[in-house]
C-alpha cells in the first residue's frame, strides 16, 4: 500500500486499508447482512474475523442496553413477584 500514502499525504487525511474494511464491513452490518453474507462480498475466510471489524454506533450500543434491562425487569416480572422488578432497578 506504499502507493496510497503520498496520495494521503497530498490529500492530508488518514486513512489505512484497515479502516477501508472496518467501515466497510459497519456499512453491511449496519444495513442487515450477516457475517457470512459479510464473507461472501468481502476478503475475510472466516465470520468470526469479521465481527473483530464491525464498528457499534452509539445508538445500537444504548439499544443493546436498554434490551438487557428490559430482560431482568421482565424476568422478575415473569416469576411472579412484580415488587422484585421495583427493586433490582433501585
Amino acid at each position: 500500500y506504499r502507493w496510497l500514502r503520498p496520495i494521503c499525504r497530498e490529500h492530508k487525511i488518514s486513512f489505512t486499508p484497515h479502516m477501508g474494511r472496518v467501515e466497510f464491513a459497519s456499512r453491511l452490518d449496519d444495513g442487515g447482512a450477516s457475517p457470512v453474507q459479510t464473507v461472501a462480498v468481502g476478503t475475510w475466510t472466516d465470520p468470526r474475523s469479521v465481527e473483530r471489524y464491525i464498528r457499534v454506533d452509539k445508538q445500537t450500543r444504548k439499544r443493546t442496553i436498554a434490551l438487557s434491562s428490559d430482560t431482568r425487569e421482565n424476568h422478575h416480572i415473569a416469576d411472579g413477584n412484580p415488587e422484585s422488578a421495583v427493586k433490582s432497578n433501585i
